[in-house]
């Protein structure tokens, strides 16, 4: 559907599709992780809403609208919401999901999310979305890393824009009672979610599109397990980077444009699979 909403997850996002609770798509908030600090943000181009004008809340930057979530909602992190009238398809399915890493563990039973990462209430997500009247599909950004396949995972998160009408993203939850911030969305539009490593002075230069794997490479991975624990409440073990989705091709030019139109000049280049998005189960 040529006039659908495109919304893009990069970055550290956990996608947990188990039924209950979720499913959500969660942001947590690293703007002081030990490991590597990463910054949350959403940007979208200022002639993609309804007005051309940057909504009640954005900052204007250039020609792009742009939203700082880290610190920005109440207890439980801002609520995202692309509403619609168009009747919800079911996402998550597998061959469209492939893409994006599974968390490993031989824990059993199966994983649970803390209570600190747990939607609507959980304390360390910067923002968080019902993932539901939506469609997900799992992308990769090609690259020359040195290990093959070993690059940049995202999501997509996809919501048919009505006949007669527009779809509003909605962000609530918001921090010292500010109201929600409710924004027409024109057809067609996309969206960028990016909770990706700061960049500091002095390393922009060095930060082009064929970066080698990190060091910090399985640390940033092992961000993610420090937001589950076993059904019985037990710490997880890391076990690093996961294994490279076998997955046919799906190449998403459209998207990488729009991604490196949109992303703040300070935010550090995901070179590999670790800093990408994740699923669980």
């Amino acid at each position: 559907m040529s006039n659908e909403v495109k919304v893009i997850f990069m970055g550290i996002v956990l996608w947990w599709r188990a039924q209950d609770p979720g499913p959500f798509v969660i942001v947590p908030d690293l703007a002081s992780a030990a490991e590597q600090q990463h910054l949350a943000v959403i940007t979208a181009a200022q002639s993609d809403f309804v007005g051309e004008k940057c909504p009640a809340g954005f900052k204007s930057d250039g020609g792009r609208c742009v939203f700082n979530l880290n610190g920005a909602g109440a207890t439980g992190g801002v609520q995202l919401a692309f509403t619609t009238t168009t009747p919800a398809a079911q996402p998550f399915t597998t061959a469209t999901f492939c893409d994006v890493p599974k968390l490993q563990s031989s824990a059993t039973p199966d994983l649970a999310l803390r209570s600190e990462w747990t939607p609507p209430g959980g304390a360390k997500n910067a923002a968080w979305m019902d993932a539901a009247g939506g469609v997900a599909r799992g992308h990769i950004e090609p690259c020359s890393n040195t290990v093959a396949g070993d690059c940049p995972r995202f999501a997509s998160w996809s919501v048919p824009t009505p006949s007669a009408g527009h779809v509003v993203m909605a962000l609530s939850n918001r921090a010292n009672g500010a109201p929600p911030i409710l924004a027409l969305l024109k057809g067609g539009a996309t969206i960028l979610v990016d909770n990706s490593p700061r960049l500091f002075a002095g390393e922009r230069a060095m930060v082009h599109h064929t970066e080698p794997a990190r060091l910090t490479a399985s640390q940033d991975w092992c961000l993610y397990y420090q937001m589950i624990r076993t059904v019985s409440g037990q710490p997880v073990d890391c076990h690093g980077a996961p294994p490279i989705p076998d997955c046919p091709p799906a190449p998403a030019p459209e998207l990488l444009k729009w991604i490196h139109r949109l992303r703040p000049s300070h935010f550090y280049y995901i070179g590999t699979i670790a800093c990408s998005n994740s699923q669980y189960p």
